[in-house]
Order: structure tokens, then sequence, then C-alpha cells
């Protein structure tokens, strides 16, 4: 469990309610017999059956044909990469092949919540910047707010729109920033032009 994701205690808590509900007959069903044997933690493969903007339906390997959905599984759009894209449809489509590591298992609403994230190395882990460099980097988007740079493989960091001093920026284009400061816990990191 991370201690920086507030919904983990949540999941871990729904699991195991779920693990230890009654028998209510439901058993029967291939489909919560499947769900059942499923935990938290197992790495599940399928198959992109949709792709919407809140996130990814998925079938799963040997998953029993689900009554709603056009798969058991599900990744929120947040928990499908580590790096900034625009939409899911950028990541995956319909019939890719995925692997990802169940968070928890919902038995009431027969789905199964992935992260395919979960098995991606954390580009943070791979940060080398550290507060006073001086580093190029990619600007990625540009916001009322300033200038997201990648200064990382997947770490973006903010210039702000006053540290930019009207100077004409845009998406694509190579600076030269220097990191201000660089805080883990919140992911965030912040730069200025360097001059």
């Amino acid at each position: 469990m991370s201690d920086l994701d507030p919904f983990a205690r949540l999941r871990e808590q729904l699991t195991a309610r779920a693990e230890e509900e009654p028998d209510d007959g439901r058993d029967d069903d291939p489909l919560h017999r499947y769900l059942r044997a499923i935990r938290r933690g197992d790495v599940v493969t399928g198959t992109v059956a949709s792709v919407h903007r809140f996130g990814v339906f998925l079938r799963l390997d040997g998953e029993p044909a689900h009554p709603v959905f056009p798969g058991t599984g599900f990744v929120r759009t947040p928990d499908l990469t580590w790096y900034r894209f625009a939409a899911p449809e950028d990541v995956v489509e319909p019939g890719d092949r995925v692997t990802g590591e169940v968070l928890f298992v919902d038995l009431h609403q027969t789905q199964v919540s992935v992260s395919l994230k979960a098995l991606q190395e954390d580009p943070w882990d791979r940060l080398t910047a550290r507060s006073g460099d001086v580093v190029r980097g990619t600007v990625t988007l540009m916001t009322p707010v300033g200038a997201f740079v990648l200064v990382g493989d997947g770490a973006e960091g903010l210039v702000p729109v006053a540290e930019l001093r009207g100077a004409d920026v845009g998406e694509g284009q190579e600076l030269t920033v220097r990191v201000l400061e660089i805080d883990r816990v919140w992911r965030r990191i912040r730069l200025t032009l360097a001059r």
C-alpha cells in the first residue's frame, strides 16, 4: 500500500470486506466464483475491450462473460501510465493485450479494478536532478499557470508564468531551466528559466 495513494486504504478495506462476505448463493454463478479467486496484488492479463474518457474495460483472460460490462477488468484513467497523455486512446486501444496489478475486487459491481502503471517503473525513481541543477528539457504543456517541462524521463516540472517573464515559449520547445525545488511527496518540481 502506497502512503501517497489516498484510496489505497479504502480499496484494502473493500477487498477485505468482500473476502469476508458470507456465501449468499452466488457461488454457483461462474462470474462470482471467478471474482472470488482473484486477490489484491495479483497480476492479471487481458484484452482491452473498450476505451472511454473515464477508463478502460478489460476482458481478463479466463473470465466468464459479464452480464453488463464488456469485461470484468476496469482501469481508471490515472492508473493507465505514469506519463502525461491527452486521452486514454493515446495509451491503449481496443484489442491491445495488457498486463496489470489487481487493486481491488468489487463483488457487488462484479468488477476488478486494475492498474497498468503499478507494473511500470515510476519515473520519479529515476529522477537524478536536484535543487540547483541546470537542465535542458522539452516543454510538454502550456497552461495559464505556466509551462510544464520534461526534466527527466516522465518527470515534469513547472516554470510558473511569473518566472517566464514574457518569454515566447511553446510546446515542443527546448528550454534550459534551473531546478528550484523538488517535492517528492507531492510529486512537484518548481523550475525557473536559467540565465
